[in-house]
């Protein structure tokens, strides 16, 4: 699998954790399910709630009334969004057109069609436009 390839891969990736964080109230469930049983398995005390106190400015102060519901508001909530966020920033779709370009490497192109290969190339091309050159001046129309 080539960079190329993977794109689609990251495109399944991301619908899967956005598809997490739909869903919040059962994920959340699983993975606090998990951690218990883990937690009981090994002969340890179960996830439970931190203290709270009135003003706190070091850690998250969220209140719940349950120890799932704690940790679903200050661990798997910024989790997913956090990961969303990343995966969004790391492969945007600029990324992927600027990978795109890695076919133009021959042995990449043996294995495409024409019309595939023409495709992969004029999307590369589109994100190298006057706009983003650092002095578009110095080339001539």
């Amino acid at each position: 699998m080539d960079i190329v390839q993977a794109g689609a891969v990251i495109d399944r990736a991301k619908s899967d954790i956005d598809a997490l964080r739909q869903d919040i109230d059962d994920t959340n469930h699983d993975w606090y399910s998990a951690a218990a049983d883990l937690a009981e398995k090994s002969g340890t005390e179960g996830p439970c709630m931190p203290r709270i106190c009135g003003r706190q400015t070091l850690k998250d102060n969220v209140t719940a009334d349950t120890p799932e519901s704690y940790f679903k508001r200050s661990l798997t909530i910024p989790f997913l969004d956090h990961l969303s966020a990343e995966i969004e920033t790391r492969f945007s779709d600029t990324a992927k057109k600027a990978a795109n370009g890695l076919n133009l490497i021959p042995t990449v192109m043996k294995l495409k069609t024409q019309c595939d290969g023409e495709t992969a190339i004029l999307e590369s091309a589109s994100i190298y436009s006057l706009t983003y050159l650092a002095h578009p001046h110095l080339v001539q129309k």
